[in-house]
């Protein structure tokens, strides 16, 4: 007889406009646990950190000492002593936990399939990324209490939520960064070796909110909303639907999966917890220049 799966519990810690969000797939992904067939030999806890760091950092530690799963939801931008110290506290652990980095805008259909087909080398070694977004000023985002104080602290959660997807397109060495604007209207150019170029731009224009989302483009062809963009013999732009883009997963099914994975994960936690501390690291002159550039 086939034995009942006792979903591993989900905890969220932090604060800020995305805990209910995290609450709602928190429920969804232990309905899904209770459906599955499956028997996990290790049953992992599952953490999720969100909001401003210091409404979480603690409870960071501990959950890696514990050797959680743990999802880091990405509304800051990391310094140096900051990753040292949720390093150290992965390399104590009691048991291998498993850390990721998450957006939740990795998870809308547009970057999903942006990155697909970059991964898949449809588009050729990218040379362009952008993402743009167009609100009117009533349609933007709600940030959290904390954020909505400190200037800086607001910057970090608007920026790191689109900042992070696109650095997952930026495999290359970072060369240089510019900033421009204001909360909720500004721009950020990143520049990466082999001339690989990254606009980020969001913008309030008064009644005319116009979100083109992701913009791909490589020397084979370039992706936007959709559809493949290439350039015929005689100058002609093609542009052709990508096939089966209409029955890609929603953005909280995908995250939904992949937090179901995470959680039943039993082998290969510590090389993955290794790749996003790699990662951070590796990320941190992105973080730098940033920070060095945003107005108190």
């Amino acid at each position: 007889m086939m034995k009942e799966t006792t979903p591993a519990p989900i905890e969220i810690l932090g604060s800020g406009a995305w805990v209910g969000f995290f609450q709602d797939l928190q429920r969804l992904a232990v309905e899904r646990l209770k459906a599955t067939s499956q028997v996990l030999a290790h049953r992992p806890t599952g953490t999720i950190c969100c909001g401003p760091l210091a409404s979480y950092q603690e409870g960071l530690v501990q959950a890696l000492r514990q050797g959680q799963t743990i999802w880091l939801v990405t509304s800051h931008l990391w310094q140096a002593d900051e990753v040292e110290s949720i390093s150290a506290a992965a390399k104590n652990a009691q048991h291998p936990p498993c850390l990721e980095l998450i957006s939740p805008r990795q998870f809308d259909t547009d970057f999903l399939q942006a990155r697909l087909l970059a991964q898949q080398g449809e588009l050729g070694e990218l040379k362009a990324v952008r993402s743009l977004a167009w609100t009117p000023d009533f349609a933007g985002e709600a940030v959290s209490p904390e954020a909505a104080t400190d200037r800086t602290a607001r910057f970090m959660e608007e920026i790191s939520l689109v900042l992070e997807p696109a650095l997952e397109l930026c495999p290359g060495r970072f060369l240089s960064c510019q900033f421009r604007g204001l909360p909720g209207d500004w721009s950020v150019s990143l520049l990466f070796e082999d001339d690989l170029r990254v606009e980020i731009e969001l913008r309030k224009r008064g009644h005319l909110p116009f979100a083109t989302g992701w913009i791909v483009d490589g020397p084979l062809a370039g992706y936007r909303q959709g559809r493949l963009y290439r350039t015929a013999a005689d100058g002609e732009t093609i542009d052709v639907p990508v096939p089966g883009f209409e029955s890609m997963p929603t953005s909280v099914e995908a995250m939904c999966d992949q937090l179901i994975a995470a959680l039943t994960m039993t082998t290969g936690r510590k090389e993955s917890t290794q790749q996003t501390l790699d990662k951070l690291a590796a990320r941190l002159p992105v973080y730098q220049s940033l920070l060095a550039q945003l107005p108190g």
